[in-house]
């Protein structure tokens, strides 16, 4: 009996045999996925903990289990491959309404339900923008505005465009829309369209499919289309969706319930460009594509080189890193070094990865997925990624400006510096762990880490507040001593008044080009401490929790209760004391102000997002 791993493997190599259709092709590209689904991810931002708290906050990328991940990884290997044929060749009609399909879902995917929708049902199948907004809004209780609607589908187009520009023709159709051009008879490529999406709907949301939910209640959530049997985890949410807007049957209910045509009624597969001894095509090929099941050899091979991979992996000296997008090399840094490099990432990209060489062979050391907004493409965000010899990377993302050359892209910020001695530690601590135990590793790792990290954290930042504190209160105690004696005199020199700076209360996100600056909070050399006046107390609360926290990692640096609110200009603000010697110059920080109830549960009422100047 295969173990769910091999079973896993066997799905990843019947999808690359249905894409490419050459066996030993099939097996390099599953390879080089499981190199992928196994490197080292970076440590993003906690958005679970916003998603459990702010349920109005929306999807950006979709976090996916192994499957779906390695599921997408197979789409991406697969187009070096792809492309490569159809240089050296002349690929047939159906490989290239099939690739188109799989490209289609693998752009769409990578982001979100929304660009799904958009994806199948403007470019796959001919549904209009209000009927496609109609759905959505059907099934996710969200009303985003038509234009939204209709740059989602613009970048879509550029970005099939570039992949399949020598084979497809656009035309301007009504009202000035752009189109591809399509085939006469649509009807001979339905078996090949239901193929597709059998293979390429997302692996894990099966369960989600509307022929078995029955009693499915549309509208009537404020998370749109919903069912009792259904995960109401976001993420997964999300992937039902995708699912939805994929599957045939799925959207053809929705159409049903809005009186719209069937998905089948509704294909639009473009027209592609071949030479002439080429007949038209009619798709019988791609439901025909099934092979032979992996072999006990080409299983074993598959095993040897992720063992291999994982060998090299941890053994890897830390040479010349590169950037890699979909491919291609976009920046190049020495990490034993502070460097500092920018490029730009076009629409579409979903995965950076970190390579080094290796006995002139490339190795992914790590990957970064990219976030994306629910419609206006790359989110803000700065991210970091561990390396070796407490070193590491810190990735910030700018979005490109809406309406310009770039839009929907970024601006990526790559920096290398060293690592605090805490995440280092805590770093070192996970690898040594995790060397040897791969099953249980990862939770003695886990428990190891958060015992030490708790302590040492913990016992550093209570003495260092508690000194800090003891000297600002006897400051205050001098200030007010002085001013009381001699009011006319001015305070000693020795005594610096505590810099005091009001925030701005909202979503933290990292601000885009054309938005307001970022408040920056500077640090003085000779300031112990910086007072951070919290805005947004209530009056019938008077017992306050501020917690400083990373904003890259989440890692929390600080939390203190607070009794005492002070009136200002501005209204009721909390006053929240941060320790020069807690936070580093250049990094971005979060302060969340929670109410406490009797028992001492905390309820957060408002988030702070700040970059330390030093």
């Amino acid at each position: 009996m295969l173990s769910e791993t091999d079973n896993l493997w066997e799905k990843a190599f019947q999808l690359a045999c249905f894409i490419i259709h050459e066996r030993a092709e099939a097996l390099e590209i599953v390879k080089k996925a499981l190199e992928k689904l196994g490197s080292q991810r970076s440590r993003e931002r906690r958005r679970t903990y916003w998603r459990g708290r702010n349920r109005e906050l929306r999807i950006r990328r979709i976090s996916r289990p192994d499957g779906d991940i390695l599921q997408w990884l197979i789409f991406l290997e697969a187009e070096t491959w792809e492309i490569k044929q159809e240089k050296d060749g002349e690929p047939a009609e159906d490989d290239l309404v099939i690739r188109y399909i799989k490209h289609l879902v693998q752009l769409t995917t990578g982001a979100s339900s929304f660009y799904v929708n958009i994806g199948l049902n403007r470019l796959l199948r001919n549904y209009s923008t209000p009927e496609v907004q109609q759905v959505y809004e059907l099934t996710t209780q969200h009303y985003p505005a038509s234009e939204e609607y209709r740059k989602v589908k613009a970048r879509l187009m550029n970005a099939l465009i570039s992949r399949f520009g020598q084979f497809i023709s656009v035309r301007t159709a009504d009202h000035r829309e752009q189109r591809f051009e399509t085939c006469a008879d649509q009807n001979s490529w339905f078996d090949t369209v239901e193929a597709c999406l059998a293979f390429f709907t997302p692996w894990s949301s099966q369960r989600a499919c509307l022929a078995g939910l029955m009693g499915m209640r549309m509208g009537e959530s404020r998370n749109g289309l919903w069912h009792p049997e259904l995960p109401d985890h976001l993420d997964k949410m999300e992937t039902c969706r995708c699912h939805w807007f994929m599957h045939s049957f799925c959207y053809g209910e929705l159409a049903r319930k809005l009186g719209f045509d069937a998905p089948q009624e509704r294909l639009s597969v473009p027209r592609f460009s071949l030479p002439s001894h080429h007949g038209p095509g009619g798709g019988s090929k791609g439901t025909e594509r099934e092979v032979n099941r992996l072999s006990e050899d080409e299983m074993k091979e598959l095993k040897d080189h992720v063992d291999s991979v994982a060998a090299m992996r941890r053994q890897a000296p830390a040479g010349l890193l590169s950037l890699v997008a979909h491919g291609v090399v976009r920046a190049r840094l020495n990490p034993g070094q502070d460097e500092q490099r920018q490029f730009d990432l076009p629409d579409g990209v979903q995965l950076l990865e970190i390579q080094t060489e290796v006995n002139g062979s490339k190795l992914t050391l790590a990957t970064h997925w990219i976030d994306y907004t629910e419609c206006q493409g790359m989110a803000a965000g700065e991210y970091l990624i561990p390396l070796k010899d407490r070193r590491e990377l810190i990735l910030s993302f700018v979005p490109a400006p809406s309406e310009g050359a770039n839009e929907g892209g970024a601006v990526v910020l790559v920096r290398s510096r060293s690592a605090s001695p805490m995440r280092a530690m805590l770093h070192g601590a996970a690898s040594v762990l995790t060397a040897r135990r791969p099953i249980w590793g990862f939770a003695v790792a886990a428990a190891a880490c958060a015992a030490v990290g708790w302590f040492a954290a913990t016992a550093r930042v209570r003495t260092e507040w508690a000194r800090l504190r003891q000297a600002a209160m006897e400051g205050r105690a001098q200030v007010a001593s002085d001013h009381a004696v001699a009011p006319q005199q001015k305070p000693s020199e020795s005594v610096r008044p505590i810099p005091t700076f009001l925030l701005a209360a909202g979503i933290p996100s990292l601000r885009g080009t054309g938005n307001a600056p970022e408040p920056i909070v500077p640090f003085a050399p000779g300031d112990p401490l910086v007072m951070l006046e919290l805005p947004g107390a209530d009056p019938a609360h008077r017992r306050y929790r501020a917690t400083l926290s990373t904003f890259a990692d989440g890692r929390q640096l600080l939390s203190e209760d607070l009794s005492v609110r002070k009136e200002t200009d501005a209204g009721a603000v909390v006053a929240f004391a941060v320790p020069s010697a807690l936070v580093a110059g250049g990094v971005h920080y979060l302060v969340t102000l929670a109410t406490l109830d009797p028992s001492g549960r905390a309820t957060p009422v408002s988030r702070f997002l700040f970059k330390a100047a030093k």
